[in-house]
């Protein structure tokens, strides 16, 4: 799987739109949410359909999948389960929708407030709006909040959800880097493969696939920080002057439109850096298990391909981010402008949290934010290789916060780093049960059964993970390499033959690669 991820790591770098996001707002007499082409933008009636479902909007030329979305930034997201924070974020959302100028809006967003340490939203195909707790503990105003929730609302009236099919693949790919590192750690790292393609297990060797599966988990998250949902800049753009408009309609003071770019700037930075810490800790911990000559060559080059994408992603993400969002600092300058001249003499309000605060301190929050810290030591102590340090604080974050998946799964990833295959087995099991849990849990829990010897059941877990997912394609190298596992010479060239078919060229590439053991090894 890593071989494709590589290969197609440059040309998703390369291939992004760099549109003009200031003009947007540099010709506008008058609020972006009265003009002509925008109101008949949001004429058209939004339609949500059931997850999974195709969404079309009529017209424009572009389709929303909830299904596509789950799976690249939505499945492992937990919601909090707090029913105060609930009511708080609907009575500010249906403020600012009641503020649409043009009657009836034509959609409402339910805001789902999702266990993110990160400061940022998103709006999904469904109308909904998912908000990371990390914002909710942030903002310093309700105005600040109001203008994140409002930005959203745009991508949603002006149905920027609806994804075009290059931003589709693109979307694609970026799914396949964070999850592929993860299957690459479970499926490789700690496994010698024999002639007949059978998978074996060095005593030696210790379970460094929880420090791959770890990196996935670490740049999914930080990809959902810095990339979000990849919007066209001229789309991010329309967004942000639509949230500074209906903010004002709405009675709140469009000053804290660039309190919250300041913020989420910030956190983007945070989430960069702690990427790159992660990909240096587990490229070292990686290179040491290589220098053993442990893993035959075809591994050795799929390990250090990790490494590569690892630093790759590192370095060049904010390149890929620059073309793809207005940078930060021109983006502040161009909504500060459009402010000074549209909302200039909006009337100054006094700074005010507003509920914020009796939000903020209830102990479902309080709880939540606990938990996170603690999976996020977790995860560090498990990079600097202290398994046993990454337990104990997954434990704590699980007695914290019992609902939260994350705290579970990181705690079976250090087991599996300690060397407690069973107990970490039985932990995935769990987490796989939940209908939250992400595609990588699947991808760890196929290859920790193979490791016990179990292929038959490695191979039930991807069935399920190909079927929630919608991920059969994408899963047939490793269905390929498991029915060799177990002898069915027979069933892993039926999947090469049906994987042959595949419109993806790099997919094609490690299903021959899977089936021919020899040809992967050269």
């Amino acid at each position: 799987m890593l071989s494709r991820i590589v290969l197609a790591l440059p040309a998703l770098l390369l291939g992004c739109s760099t549109a003009d996001p200031s003009r947007v707002s540099g010709h506008l007499k008058g609020r972006l949410i009265d003009e002509p082409p925008i109101m008949q933008q949001v004429a058209v009636r939004f339609v949500p359909r059931r997850t999974g479902e195709a969404v079309d909007y009529a017209g424009s030329g572009i389709r929303g999948n909830p299904r596509d979305e789950r799976r690249r930034y939505g499945a492992e997201r937990t919601t909090v389960p707090d029913r105060a924070a609930d009511a708080y974020l609907e009575r500010l959302t249906a403020r600012l929708a009641r503020a649409w100028p043009h009657g009836k809006p034509p959609v409402v967003p339910r805001v789902q407030l999702v266990a993110n340490w990160s400061y940022g939203a998103t709006a999904l195909t469904d109308g909904s709006i998912r908000l990371n707790l990390g914002t909710l503990l942030q903002a310093g105003t309700e105005d600040e909040l109001a203008f994140v929730i409002g930005h959203e609302m745009g991508h949603l009236f002006l149905r920027h959800t609806g994804l075009r099919q290059d931003e589709h693949d693109d979307l694609e790919n970026l799914r396949e880097v964070t999850t592929g590192l993860g299957a690459l750690g479970a499926a490789l790292s700690s496994a010698r493969m024999g002639s007949g393609g059978q998978l074996s297990f060095g005593a030696e060797s210790k379970n460094r696939a929880s420090l791959a599966a770890l990196g996935g988990t670490v740049l999914s998250e930080g990809l959902d920080t810095v990339v979000e949902p990849a919007w066209a800049r001229r789309q991010e753009a329309e967004a942000d002057v639509f949230g500074m408009d209906i903010m004002s309609a709405a009675g709140f003071d469009p000053r804290y439109a660039i309190t919250s770019l300041n913020a989420l700037e910030s956190s983007q930075g945070a989430a960069q850096a702690r990427l790159k810490a992660v990909a240096e800790a587990v490229e070292g911990q990686l290179g040491t298990q290589l220098g053993r000559g442990d893993i035959n060559g075809a591994w050795r080059t799929a390990m250090k391909g990790a490494s590569t994408m690892l630093n790759a992603m590192g370095h060049e993400l904010r390149s890929w981010m620059r073309e793809r969002h207005p940078d930060p600092a021109e983006r502040r300058r161009w909504l500060d402008d459009y402010r000074d001249r549209i909302h200039g003499d909006d009337p100054l309000r006094p700074d005010s949290a507003g509920d914020l605060d009796r939000i903020r301190s209830s102990t479902v929050i309080r709880n939540a934010r606990l938990a996170l810290e603690q999976v996020e030591a977790s995860q560090d102590a498990l990079s600097r290789g202290d398994p046993h340090s990454a337990m104990d604080q997954a434990r704590l974050a699980m007695a914290a916060a019992p609902w939260l998946l994350a705290a579970r799964l990181q705690l079976a990833l250090a087991q599996l780093e300690a060397g407690q295959v069973r107990q970490a087995r039985d932990e995935l099991r769990r987490v796989a049960a939940d209908h939250r849990a992400p595609l990588i849990a699947f991808l760890v829990l196929a290859q920790t059964e193979t490791r016990l010897g179990d292929p038959r059941a490695a191979l039930a877990v991807l069935d399920t993970a190909g079927r929630r997912f919608d991920a059969d394609e994408e899963l047939a190298p490793e269905r390929i390499a498991l029915h060799r596992a177990v002898g069915n010479q027979a069933m892993a060239q039926q999947e090469a033959e049906r994987c042959s078919r595949s419109r993806n060229p790099q997919l094609r590439r490690a299903c021959r690669e899977a089936l021919d053991v020899k040809q992967a090894s050269r």
